[in-house]
């Protein structure tokens, strides 16, 4: 493979061991060469930029994460001659909420392919019914389908 895929795989299970361990998750922002950075997830400031549409009757409900001036990123380098060496920098100031994953686990995707043959809305009316509580939405399923 690649080293060059192999050390951005590396870079990116290392922010997954961090937010593993401190709650705190580093979403990649930029790469240059053997440096990545990464920022806080719920970083003030870096929020997606998706507008609501200007139609009331066309905007949908939709739920913002909690975002905090809490100076969150992570700087991992590795050595040009010996990649499984590097130098990893976090930063993070302010204590806050930990991230709260709402993307589909396991269980929903397997159970998404295994009733394939039905129509998405079908298949979100299957898990509510098994988990009303859950933090996903339909859309997930649909595109997961």
């Amino acid at each position: 493979p690649d080293p060059k895929v192999q050390i951005a795989v590396m870079a990116r299970r290392l922010a997954r061991d961090i937010w593993d361990t401190t709650g705190y998750r580093f979403m990649s922002t930029e790469t240059g060469g053997r440096t990545f950075i990464f920022f806080c997830a719920q970083l003030q400031g870096q929020e997606a930029r998706n507008p609501l549409v200007e139609d009331p009757k066309r905007q949908q409900m939709r739920m913002k994460m909690d975002r905090f001036a809490c100076s969150g990123w992570l700087c991992v380098t590795f050595n040009s001659n010996d990649a499984s060496i590097a130098r990893v920098r976090i930063t993070h100031h302010h204590v806050h909420t930990p991230y709260v994953n709402i993307g589909l686990g396991e269980k929903e995707k397997n159970l998404i392919q295994e009733l394939r043959h039905l129509a998405p809305s079908k298949i979100w009316d299957k898990i509510l019914q098994d988990n009303p509580d859950n933090e996903f939405t339909e859309k997930q399923v649909y595109h997961e389908w």
